[in-house]
């Protein structure tokens, strides 16, 4: 009797509703907590990926930052060395210098009258036009500059690092300009580019790109690179493409 009656409680049309609401309940709150997790997890890795990207940004903004400000105190070091009068004590420094960083195309040590008087390594000097405002500008600044993109007259593209001679009256006697190696200085930046599409570069004020992390887009202006379109319609934070 009481088989029947279990039977007969199976079949009955409210005990398949019970079933199926049962069913449909379990079903909705697993899929709830599947999707709710799924979406924590997910923007938690977002999360950390910006972090991780923002982080990588600062840092390779920092190391280029170092590699400048090396440049401008070993240039500033051969100037004590150059107020000597003595070519051969400040050669050797730059000797010293170039031959410990391989950021350097070549250093130039001027005169008073804006005329080379050594350059290391011993090549012929590559005029650029831009250098009569460099020595002009550290004539009345009296401190260092950073040029922006400059092309010597065999056609490379680099930068100028410039610190000014000057005595302890502070006249200006010359200058000693470090130019910098393009390609380089592009192989430091693809060190730490993100994932395989990753590109890094650097801007001079006129927003000129003048290192990249494929070579490519040297001398480009960033109005004209995809990523500059991209940027231009942000005012500050990261992009992802």
């Amino acid at each position: 009797m009481e088989v029947e009656n279990l039977k007969q409680l199976l079949q009955s049309r409210i005990t398949k509703r019970y079933v199926l609401l049962t069913f449909i309940v379990v079903f909705t709150s697993l899929a709830s907590i599947y999707y709710i997790t799924t979406n924590v997890l997910n923007n938690s890795v977002r999360s950390e990926i910006k972090y991780r990207n923002q982080l990588m940004s600062k840092t390779i903004a920092t190391k280029t930052s170092f590699m400048i400000d090396k440049m401008i105190n070993d240039t500033r070091v051969i100037t004590e060395f150059a107020k000597k009068e003595n070519k051969l004590s400040y050669q050797g420094e730059m000797n010293h210098v170039v031959s410990k960083n391989p950021l350097y195309l070549f250093i130039d040590v001027l005169d008073q009258n804006g005329y080379s008087i050594t350059t290391i390594p011993n090549v012929n000097n590559s005029y650029t036009v831009e250098i009569n405002s460099i020595v002009k500008r550290l004539e009345w600044s009296k401190t260092f500059y950073i040029s922006n993109l400059l092309t010597l007259d065999d056609g490379r593209k680099t930068f100028a690092v410039a610190y000014p001679i000057l005595d302890e009256k502070l006249n200006y006697h010359g200058a000693v300009i470090a130019y910098v190696n393009l390609s380089t200085l592009s192989d430091y930046l693809s060190e730490g580019k993100i994932g395989s599409k990753g590109i890094n570069l650097l801007i001079d004020r006129n927003g000129t790109i003048i290192s990249d992390t494929t070579e490519k887009n040297i001398g480009e202006s960033l109005s004209n690179h995809h990523l500059g379109k991209e940027l231009s319609k942000y005012r500050s934070g990261i992009w992802e493409g």
